[in-house]
């Protein structure tokens, strides 16, 4: 059995897709649904006035895993060191949805598995991290990300 990762070398940054104009609003974002079909891979987040849709060409991604948050609980000191050594104030659960994780134990296993032997280097770990679940994709190139402004509701009275 292969040694233990040594996930002291994950660092956890706060990722917003490139030339976005404006940036995933912070909210405890509940997960909506995950779908793979046709040539995307989607993963849908709601928040209280916004949903978040992130959206990978199938063809860039090479893994993906779905936790709940308690399953994940160790990942989270990591997350925490990561974000303070960036001098962000962390509190718990924080409103952030978007996350790349670099140095990752989730690279490193593609890289012992596939039959490929991706270097860790070149395959990209983003985390999309709702208040209650933890979805991670590995793949080749960023995803879209799509805001969708939905209103509040209506007052009756």
């Amino acid at each position: 059995m292969p040694d233990a990762y040594d996930r002291s070398r994950e660092r956890w940054e706060p990722w917003q897709p490139e030339g976005m104009e404006m940036p995933v609003p912070e909210d405890p974002y509940e997960l909506w649904s995950i779908a793979w079909g046709g040539d995307e891979f989607r993963v849908v987040f709601d928040g209280t006035n916004v949903r978040v849709v992130v959206v990978f060409d199938i063809d860039v991604v090479l893994s993906v895993r779905w936790a709940e948050e308690s399953d994940r609980h160790n990942s989270l000191h990591y997350w925490v060191r990561s974000l303070e050594a960036l001098g962000d104030d962390v509190e718990m659960p924080a409103g952030d949805l978007l996350f790349e994780v670099h140095d990752s134990e989730f690279q490193e296993w593609i890289h012992r598995e596939s039959a490929y032997g991706y270097e860790v280097g070149t395959v990209r770990h983003f985390c999309l991290m709702g208040y209650n679940d933890f979805v991670d994709v590995l793949a080749f190139a960023e995803p879209n990300v799509e805001l969708q402004y939905v209103s509040a509701p209506k007052q009756e009275g």
